[in-house]
């Protein structure tokens, strides 16, 4: 590596490699914590910019306390680095020192109300991020008694593809996990679960509630789907077809859908529970309302709010409140005490 010592390439070599394993933001911060050490500063911190002001997202805070960014929000217009960024967005690592000299920087706030309680004077940053016109992601490494040298800007330097690799990455797998998750909560509220399967029956991506359906019906390896299914699974795809695997035990089923993909397949699962309490019976067994009845009626039998909301079809917020109604007339204080109720109900009436 170009401008580096034999020893500090290989410091840059680790780095990257630590950047390239990680997976999501806490292994970005934690690797981010490090490199303070690593490089030669005394502490370093990940800060976002935009219309709020300076937003801490990794750091030690007890160093870089609330009190200080508040102070540092005021005076971020005399910072010639971020004023600099802002309009004119640069992918170097840039010193403090290269704009304005430590002489002029304590004649101005920022320096006597921000970086002297610090105990900071050397300031070395590299934008990691640009969002829209006005924000932006900086990583600032600081150091006490003196400033950085031409090593540490090189080294930064070096670093800075593979940090800006690993932030983007991390980004773009948050971003889908949320829609992911998303899309899982859509699934269980109308009542279904979701198992991507690979070609050798193995499971790629399963939420808890899928894999606790899967053990319940058949048991065995959690990272696998049963051979039952997955001989049905394997004729599916040969015969292109769309037909449904069901298995009934009792009064309750399960049926189970693919839908083909290139390289993996999505099975949807999907429990019937014919022994769901009758709303009409509740009603006339219990002091609560019709539309009450139907909520303690899902209720009992183990759905969540967001599920009663998409099959009643009212809002979450009015799941709740008729959930909370129903506790109070039936004086239940848990989900469990009031499906309780319900069961003993009906039991009774036989």
């Amino acid at each position: 590596m170009g401008g580096l010592s034999a020893r500090d390439a290989r410091t840059a070599l680790e780095i990257a490699g630590e950047l390239a394993a990680c997976r999501n933001q806490e292994d970005l911060h934690r690797q981010l914590g490090e490199l303070p050490r690593l490089i030669g500063a005394d502490s370093g911190i990940l800060t976002g910019f935009g219309a709020g002001g300076i937003v801490l997202e990794a750091g030690d805070r007890a160093l870089y306390r609330r009190d200080l960014l508040d102070i540092a929000n005021l005076h971020w217009r005399d910072h010639p680095v971020i004023v600099g960024d802002l309009e004119r967005p640069t992918s170097a690592a840039q010193r403090l020192s290269d704009f304005v000299s430590f002489r002029l920087r304590r004649r101005r706030g920022l320096f006597g109300d921000f970086y002297r309680p610090l105990g900071m004077t050397g300031e070395l940053s590299l934008q990691l991020d640009w969002g829209p016109p006005g924000r932006s992601l900086c990583l600032v490494l600081h150091r006490a008694g003196g400033d950085f040298g031409d090593r540490e800007v090189t080294m930064l330097n070096h670093l800075r593809p593979h940090l800006r690799a690993a932030r983007a990455r991390v980004a773009l797998d948050a971003e889908y996990a949320d829609r992911l998750g998303l899309l899982g909560r859509g699934l269980q509220a109308s009542g279904r679960q979701a198992v991507v399967v690979g070609r050798d029956g193995a499971i790629i991506a399963a939420d808890e509630a899928a894999r606790g359906t899967l053990g319940r019906w058949f048991g065995g390896d959690p990272g696998t789907i049963p051979m039952s299914l997955q001989d049905w699974w394997n004729g599916s795809r040969a015969e292109h077809g769309s037909a449904s695997f069901e298995i009934t035990a009792g009064q309750r089923g399960l049926k189970v859908q693919v839908i083909p993909g290139a390289d993996e397949d999505l099975l949807l699962l999907c429990e019937r529970d014919d022994t769901v309490p009758v709303a009409t019976r509740l009603e006339g067994l219990l002091p609560i309302t019709r539309r009450e009845a139907e909520v303690l009626a899902q209720l009992a039998a183990g759905r969540t709010n967001d599920g009663i909301a998409y099959d009643l079809g009212i809002s979450r917020h009015t799941v709740v409140r008729h959930v909370e109604r129903i506790y109070l007339k039936l004086g239940a204080h848990t989900r469990a005490a009031a499906t309780r109720v319900a069961l003993d109900a009906l039991h009774g009436d036989k």
